[in-house]
Order: C-alpha cells, then sequence, then structure tokens
C-alpha cells in the first residue's frame, strides 16, 4: 500500500516536507528540492526534527533578542 501523507513545516521562505514516496521510501525536501530520501527511515526523521528544532532556536532567539 502506498501513502501519500506530507508532513510540512512552513515559515517566512522555508518550506521542509517529509513525504511517504512509496512503503518504507521516505522523501525529505526544503524549498523543492530533495535533501534525502531512501529507506532509511530514521536518519531521514532525525535530520527533519534537527531541521525543525534549528528553525525554532532561531525562532525562539529572535524574539528574545526584540524584547531586550
Amino acid at each position: 500500500m502506498v501513502r501519500w501523507e506530507i508532513i510540512e513545516f512552513r515559515t517566512d521562505g522555508f518550506v521542509l516536507e517529509l513525504q511517504w514516496v512509496e512503503n518504507n521510501f521516505l522523501r525529505l525536501s526544503k524549498n523543492k528540492l530533495i535533501l534525502l530520501e531512501g529507506t532509511d527511515i530514521d536518519t531521514i526523521v532525525q535530520k527533519f526534527k534537527e531541521l525543525i528544532e534549528n528553525k525554532l532556536k532561531d525562532f525562539l532567539e529572535r524574539g528574545l533578542n526584540d524584547q531586550g
């Protein structure tokens, strides 16, 4: 069974997508450019998490710097 689900994380000028392409095959894209794809699910998911964490850290740092 092929899954067509996509998880999308979007900020200003940044779109990150994690997509099932076929069974046990994921694709990670940033702004429509493929960063990783394949069957190494753990590695691809870890990279997705890292990219989101980095964007969140940047967001929080900018907000804190604007306050003080």
